[in-house]
Protein backbone atom coordinates (compact mmCIF):
# COMPACT_ATOMS: atom_id res chain seq x y z
CA UNK A 1 0.00 0.00 0.00
CA UNK A 2 2.78 2.28 0.52
CA UNK A 3 4.49 1.47 -2.56
CA UNK A 4 1.57 2.11 -4.65
CA UNK A 5 0.48 5.74 -2.87
CA UNK A 6 4.56 6.61 -3.34
CA UNK A 7 3.92 5.80 -7.05
CA UNK A 8 0.80 8.03 -7.00
CA UNK A 9 2.43 11.18 -5.23
CA UNK A 10 4.83 10.48 -8.19
CA UNK A 11 2.47 10.06 -11.04
CA UNK A 12 0.90 13.08 -10.20
CA UNK A 13 3.86 15.41 -9.34
CA UNK A 14 5.77 14.08 -12.83
CA UNK A 15 2.18 15.27 -14.39
CA UNK A 16 2.38 18.89 -13.40
CA UNK A 17 6.44 18.92 -14.01
CA UNK A 18 5.54 18.00 -17.11
CA UNK A 19 2.90 19.91 -18.14
CA UNK A 20 4.80 22.66 -17.40
CA UNK A 21 7.55 21.81 -19.43
CA UNK A 22 6.28 23.07 -22.59
CA UNK A 23 8.66 26.31 -23.98
CA UNK A 24 11.86 27.96 -23.01
CA UNK A 25 11.72 30.61 -20.18
CA UNK A 26 10.77 30.88 -16.74
CA UNK A 27 7.89 32.63 -16.24
CA UNK A 28 4.97 32.62 -13.89
CA UNK A 29 1.58 33.01 -15.18
CA UNK A 30 -2.31 32.45 -14.67
CA UNK A 31 -3.90 29.63 -15.22
CA UNK A 32 -6.27 31.66 -17.66
CA UNK A 33 -3.29 31.50 -20.25
CA UNK A 34 -4.34 28.04 -21.18
CA UNK A 35 -7.89 28.77 -21.38
CA UNK A 36 -9.13 28.63 -25.30
CA UNK A 37 -5.35 28.14 -27.23
CA UNK A 38 -4.57 25.90 -29.31
CA UNK A 39 -6.07 22.95 -31.38
CA UNK A 40 -8.26 22.09 -28.03
CA UNK A 41 -10.22 25.00 -26.77
CA UNK A 42 -12.97 25.07 -25.24
CA UNK A 43 -14.65 21.86 -24.15
CA UNK A 44 -17.79 21.88 -26.11
CA UNK A 45 -19.58 20.87 -29.44
CA UNK A 46 -17.74 18.07 -31.10
CA UNK A 47 -14.91 16.79 -30.24
CA UNK A 48 -12.83 14.00 -31.77
CA UNK A 49 -10.95 11.47 -29.02
CA UNK A 50 -8.66 9.60 -31.04
CA UNK A 51 -6.97 6.83 -29.96
CA UNK A 52 -3.42 5.32 -31.29
CA UNK A 53 -1.88 2.66 -29.99
CA UNK A 54 1.82 2.23 -29.61
CA UNK A 55 3.30 -0.95 -28.96
CA UNK A 56 7.07 -1.71 -28.84
CA UNK A 57 8.31 -4.38 -31.58
CA UNK A 58 9.22 -7.08 -29.52
CA UNK A 59 7.68 -6.24 -25.94
CA UNK A 60 4.59 -5.09 -24.38
CA UNK A 61 2.17 -5.63 -27.89
CA UNK A 62 -1.49 -4.85 -28.12
CA UNK A 63 -3.57 -7.67 -28.43
CA UNK A 64 -6.87 -7.01 -29.57
CA UNK A 65 -9.11 -8.03 -26.46
CA UNK A 66 -6.92 -5.12 -24.69
CA UNK A 67 -7.51 -2.39 -26.93
CA UNK A 68 -10.77 -3.34 -27.02
CA UNK A 69 -10.93 -3.19 -22.96
CA UNK A 70 -8.84 0.00 -23.33
CA UNK A 71 -11.32 1.85 -25.35
CA UNK A 72 -14.17 0.64 -23.43
CA UNK A 73 -12.10 2.89 -20.56
CA UNK A 74 -11.78 5.97 -23.49
CA UNK A 75 -15.46 5.85 -23.64
CA UNK A 76 -16.91 5.52 -20.21
CA UNK A 77 -14.38 8.51 -19.16
CA UNK A 78 -16.05 10.46 -22.56
CA UNK A 79 -19.51 9.72 -21.54
CA UNK A 80 -18.78 10.90 -18.17
CA UNK A 81 -17.60 14.23 -19.43
CA UNK A 82 -20.80 14.01 -21.84
CA UNK A 83 -22.72 13.52 -18.96
CA UNK A 84 -21.21 16.37 -17.20
CA UNK A 85 -21.74 18.79 -19.93
CA UNK A 86 -25.04 18.17 -19.99
CA UNK A 87 -25.70 18.65 -16.31
CA UNK A 88 -24.27 22.17 -16.90
CA UNK A 89 -26.24 22.92 -19.68
CA UNK A 90 -23.48 22.64 -21.97
CA UNK A 91 -23.82 21.37 -25.75
CA UNK A 92 -20.88 18.22 -26.46
CA UNK A 93 -20.67 15.74 -28.37
CA UNK A 94 -17.59 13.45 -27.97
CA UNK A 95 -16.66 10.88 -30.61
CA UNK A 96 -14.04 8.30 -30.38
CA UNK A 97 -12.40 6.29 -32.54
CA UNK A 98 -9.09 4.51 -32.86
CA UNK A 99 -6.47 3.94 -35.56
CA UNK A 100 -6.66 0.69 -37.53
CA UNK A 101 -3.02 -0.08 -37.07
CA UNK A 102 -1.08 -0.36 -33.84
CA UNK A 103 2.38 1.78 -34.05
CA UNK A 104 5.56 -0.17 -33.43
CA UNK A 105 7.98 2.89 -32.47
CA UNK A 106 7.32 2.28 -28.41
CA UNK A 107 7.94 5.14 -25.79
CA UNK A 108 10.10 7.92 -26.24
CA UNK A 109 13.72 6.54 -24.82
CA UNK A 110 12.70 2.82 -25.66
CA UNK A 111 11.02 2.04 -22.44
CA UNK A 112 8.53 4.25 -20.63
CA UNK A 113 10.53 5.53 -17.59
CA UNK A 114 13.23 6.70 -19.44
CA UNK A 115 10.44 8.97 -21.80
CA UNK A 116 9.30 10.68 -18.10
CA UNK A 117 13.24 10.92 -17.44
CA UNK A 118 13.48 12.84 -21.28
CA UNK A 119 10.60 15.66 -20.26
CA UNK A 120 12.86 16.95 -17.79
CA UNK A 121 14.76 18.89 -20.14
CA UNK A 122 14.31 21.04 -23.24
CA UNK A 123 16.41 18.44 -25.31
CA UNK A 124 14.71 15.65 -23.97
CA UNK A 125 11.11 17.57 -24.21
CA UNK A 126 12.13 17.87 -28.19
CA UNK A 127 12.87 14.48 -29.14
CA UNK A 128 9.67 13.46 -27.26
CA UNK A 129 7.29 15.95 -29.28
CA UNK A 130 9.76 14.51 -32.69
CA UNK A 131 9.02 10.77 -31.63
CA UNK A 132 5.15 11.33 -31.33
CA UNK A 133 5.31 13.39 -34.94
CA UNK A 134 7.22 10.43 -36.75
CA UNK A 135 4.41 8.53 -35.63
CA UNK A 136 1.80 10.63 -36.91
CA UNK A 137 3.47 11.02 -40.08
CA UNK A 138 2.83 7.11 -40.75
CA UNK A 139 -0.52 6.66 -39.45
CA UNK A 140 -2.27 8.63 -42.74
CA UNK A 141 -1.45 5.06 -45.14
CA UNK A 142 -4.46 3.63 -42.92
CA UNK A 143 -6.72 6.36 -42.27
CA UNK A 144 -10.03 5.52 -43.57
CA UNK A 145 -10.94 8.33 -45.50
CA UNK A 146 -14.55 10.13 -44.76
CA UNK A 147 -17.47 9.90 -47.03
CA UNK A 148 -18.04 13.81 -45.68
CA UNK A 149 -14.48 14.91 -45.41
CA UNK A 150 -14.21 18.66 -46.14
CA UNK A 151 -12.37 20.06 -48.95
CA UNK A 152 -9.41 20.98 -49.52
CA UNK A 153 -8.08 17.84 -47.88
CA UNK A 154 -4.63 17.15 -45.92
CA UNK A 155 -2.83 15.55 -48.37
CA UNK A 156 0.63 15.83 -47.00
CA UNK A 157 1.67 14.45 -43.35
CA UNK A 158 4.34 16.22 -41.74
CA UNK A 159 3.46 15.57 -37.81
CA UNK A 160 0.70 15.79 -35.26
CA UNK A 161 -0.38 19.05 -36.32
CA UNK A 162 -1.24 18.43 -39.57
CA UNK A 163 -2.35 14.71 -38.62
CA UNK A 164 -4.93 16.18 -36.32
CA UNK A 165 -5.62 18.58 -38.56
CA UNK A 166 -6.79 15.95 -41.38
CA UNK A 167 -8.28 14.11 -38.81
CA UNK A 168 -10.69 17.98 -37.86
CA UNK A 169 -11.48 18.13 -41.46
CA UNK A 170 -12.18 14.73 -42.19
CA UNK A 171 -14.83 14.48 -39.14
CA UNK A 172 -15.73 17.95 -39.30
CA UNK A 173 -15.16 18.24 -35.43
CA UNK A 174 -13.89 21.48 -33.85
CA UNK A 175 -11.45 19.87 -31.71
CA UNK A 176 -9.13 17.09 -31.69
CA UNK A 177 -7.79 14.96 -28.65
CA UNK A 178 -4.93 13.22 -29.62
CA UNK A 179 -4.41 10.06 -27.67
CA UNK A 180 -1.19 7.96 -27.53
CA UNK A 181 -1.74 4.79 -25.50
CA UNK A 182 1.21 2.40 -24.19
CA UNK A 183 1.32 -0.13 -21.83
CA UNK A 184 2.90 -0.42 -18.38
CA UNK A 185 6.33 -2.06 -18.78
CA UNK A 186 8.96 -2.85 -16.18
CA UNK A 187 9.40 0.96 -15.65
CA UNK A 188 5.91 1.39 -14.42
CA UNK A 189 3.84 3.33 -16.07
CA UNK A 190 3.83 6.67 -18.39
CA UNK A 191 1.66 9.97 -18.22
CA UNK A 192 1.53 13.09 -19.96
CA UNK A 193 0.23 15.76 -21.27
CA UNK A 194 1.81 18.04 -23.39
CA UNK A 195 2.04 21.51 -24.91
CA UNK A 196 -0.32 22.49 -23.14
CA UNK A 197 1.12 25.84 -22.38
CA UNK A 198 2.60 26.74 -25.63
CA UNK A 199 0.82 27.78 -29.41
CA UNK A 200 3.91 26.17 -31.28
CA UNK A 201 2.95 22.86 -31.38
CA UNK A 202 -0.59 21.11 -30.85
CA UNK A 203 -1.63 19.56 -27.05
CA UNK A 204 -1.91 15.85 -27.26
CA UNK A 205 -1.67 13.39 -24.15
CA UNK A 206 0.26 10.09 -23.75
CA UNK A 207 -0.57 7.37 -20.99
CA UNK A 208 -0.37 3.61 -19.70
CA UNK A 209 -2.94 4.41 -17.52
CA UNK A 210 -6.67 2.39 -18.29
CA UNK A 211 -9.08 4.01 -15.21
CA UNK A 212 -11.49 6.08 -17.06
CA UNK A 213 -10.94 9.01 -14.23
CA UNK A 214 -7.12 9.06 -15.53
CA UNK A 215 -8.32 9.64 -18.93
CA UNK A 216 -10.61 12.26 -18.16
CA UNK A 217 -8.52 13.75 -16.26
CA UNK A 218 -5.99 13.80 -18.66
CA UNK A 219 -8.31 14.98 -21.58
CA UNK A 220 -9.55 17.83 -19.72
CA UNK A 221 -5.65 19.18 -19.10
CA UNK A 222 -5.84 19.87 -22.86
CA UNK A 223 -8.43 21.53 -22.73
CA UNK A 224 -7.06 23.99 -20.11
CA UNK A 225 -8.00 22.61 -16.56
CA UNK A 226 -5.36 22.42 -13.84
CA UNK A 227 -4.13 19.95 -11.35
CA UNK A 228 -6.03 20.91 -8.20
CA UNK A 229 -3.84 18.27 -6.86
CA UNK A 230 -0.31 19.63 -6.70
CA UNK A 231 -0.15 23.46 -5.61
CA UNK A 232 1.65 25.42 -7.79
CA UNK A 233 3.12 27.97 -5.41
CA UNK A 234 4.96 25.88 -2.28
CA UNK A 235 4.31 29.14 -0.22
CA UNK A 236 0.82 28.77 -0.80
CA UNK A 237 0.47 24.95 -0.90
CA UNK A 238 -1.27 24.53 3.11
CA UNK A 239 -3.85 27.15 1.85
CA UNK A 240 -4.60 26.04 -1.38
CA UNK A 241 -4.85 22.95 -0.05
CA UNK A 242 -7.04 23.77 2.51
CA UNK A 243 -9.33 26.14 -0.09
CA UNK A 244 -9.16 22.64 -2.64
CA UNK A 245 -10.43 20.31 0.25
CA UNK A 246 -13.01 23.06 1.14
CA UNK A 247 -14.99 23.56 -2.30
CA UNK A 248 -13.28 21.00 -4.59
CA UNK A 249 -12.96 17.55 -2.96
CA UNK A 250 -14.41 15.70 -5.50
CA UNK A 251 -13.68 17.80 -8.22
CA UNK A 252 -11.72 15.17 -11.23
CA UNK A 253 -8.72 17.62 -11.07
CA UNK A 254 -8.46 16.52 -7.66
CA UNK A 255 -8.96 13.34 -8.02
CA UNK A 256 -7.09 11.60 -10.92
CA UNK A 257 -7.13 8.18 -9.42
CA UNK A 258 -10.47 8.15 -8.05
CA UNK A 259 -11.55 4.27 -8.04
CA UNK A 260 -15.27 5.26 -9.28
CA UNK A 261 -15.57 8.57 -11.82
CA UNK A 262 -19.33 8.52 -10.77
CA UNK A 263 -17.98 9.44 -7.35
CA UNK A 264 -16.25 12.49 -8.97
CA UNK A 265 -17.20 15.80 -11.07
CA UNK A 266 -16.46 18.66 -12.72
CA UNK A 267 -16.23 21.54 -10.77
CA UNK A 268 -16.62 25.69 -11.14
CA UNK A 269 -13.08 26.37 -11.37
CA UNK A 270 -12.57 23.30 -13.93
CA UNK A 271 -15.60 24.99 -15.93
CA UNK A 272 -14.10 27.95 -16.37
CA UNK A 273 -10.89 26.85 -17.49
CA UNK A 274 -12.55 24.25 -20.07
CA UNK A 275 -14.74 27.18 -21.61
CA UNK A 276 -18.00 26.22 -19.57
CA UNK A 277 -18.45 29.18 -17.82
CA UNK A 278 -17.44 33.03 -18.68
CA UNK A 279 -16.12 33.53 -14.79
CA UNK A 280 -15.46 32.15 -11.81
CA UNK A 281 -16.15 33.13 -8.13
CA UNK A 282 -13.33 35.52 -7.25
CA UNK A 283 -13.19 33.36 -3.78
CA UNK A 284 -10.77 30.66 -6.16
CA UNK A 285 -8.44 33.11 -7.13
CA UNK A 286 -5.81 31.73 -4.95
CA UNK A 287 -6.14 28.51 -7.04
CA UNK A 288 -4.81 30.78 -10.26
CA UNK A 289 -1.62 32.22 -9.36
CA UNK A 290 1.38 31.35 -8.98
CA UNK A 291 2.17 28.72 -11.56
CA UNK A 292 5.71 29.45 -13.38
CA UNK A 293 6.35 27.42 -16.65
CA UNK A 294 8.44 27.59 -19.60
CA UNK A 295 7.50 29.80 -22.09
CA UNK A 296 8.06 31.58 -25.75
Amino acid sequence: MIATNNLKKLLYSLIVIITALACSSIKEIDNDWARDRNICKKLTGDVLVYTIFVSNKKLYPWDENEMKIYLDSVKTACNWIESEAKKNGISLNIKTIKHNKASLKGAPGKSNESAMKMLQSMQGLTKVNKHYDGISKKMKTSVVKQKTALKPYVKKIKGKQSFAAMLRNQHQCESVVLLFAHKRDKGGHIAFSLNTLNNSDIEYLVTSFDNPSMISYQILELFGAASLRHPNNPRKQSAIAEHVKKHFKDDIMANPMVSRIEEANIGDFTQYLIGWKNEYDPIHKILMKGKRVRVK
